[in-house]
């Protein structure tokens, strides 16, 4: 597991979101009304979630699930 900014988490990938390890879908770039860069990444199951680009999370990219 390493921590990485959010805008190099790619399609594959597993965050750990509220405790849980979930595997991205996809990741895409946005903009929030006050003008700050965000990023959206959405999972195979769940909903997708909105994060500040400047943001750090736990990935891992062994490809190993884990509950």
């Amino acid at each position: 597991m390493a921590r990485l900014s959010v805008l190099k988490v790619r399609g594959g990938d597993l965050v750990c979101v509220g405790g849980r390890w979930r595997e991205v879908k996809g990741v895409r770039s946005g903009v929030r009304s006050s003008g700050r860069p965000l990023a959206v990444l959405t999972f195979k199951d769940g909903p997708s979630l909105r994060i500040d680009a400047g943001e750090e999370l736990a990935v891992r990219r062994d490809g190993r699930r884990r509950q």
